[in-house]
């Protein structure tokens, strides 16, 4: 499930405490059922505020909820990220809701990853298993 994700992501790759909340990415035609907020939408495009996450929803989505049950929501249009967009859709197809777990891309004392080739590095230096860039699709295999 997205808890256990959620762990193995901070203590394998972001090397930070479990309890520290990640945040929930969504298309922006699933964000009304998804988020108990009365803003519009336009307003969780870049992760800038935090809102409530329908009770009924909440627990298919811990692992990008807060203690109280409230997220830092990205809300993707198609016309924001076409290709994000398409990712949560089919996503959101195969597992009921257009949402995934959000969060920076970089370990405890490292800076955000800006390029591809920070990203490769970044994925030989933790326990990361896959990595995608772009087109690429990165495995690691653990012997």
């Amino acid at each position: 499930d997205d808890l256990e994700l959620a762990k193995k992501v901070s203590t394998t790759v972001k090397e930070r405490a479990e309890f520290r909340p990640y945040a929930l990415s969504m298309t922006f035609e699933e964000a009304p059922q998804i988020l108990d907020t009365n803003l519009e939408l336009e307003n969780f495009r870049w992760m800038q505020f935090s809102c409530k996450v329908r009770n009924e929803i909440a627990s298919r989505v811990r692992g990008g909820l807060h203690t109280d049950c409230t997220t830092r929501p990205q809300v993707c249009r198609q016309s924001d990220n076409s290709k994000f967009h398409k990712l949560l859709t089919e996503y959101g197809g195969k597992n009921g809701l257009a949402t995934v777990v959000n969060t920076s891309f970089n370990p405890k004392g490292y800076p955000i990853v800006a390029s591809p080739y920070e990203a490769l590095a970044m994925f030989a230096r933790t326990n990361m298993d896959v990595l995608v860039v772009n087109n690429l699709i990165v495995k690691k295999v653990f012997v």
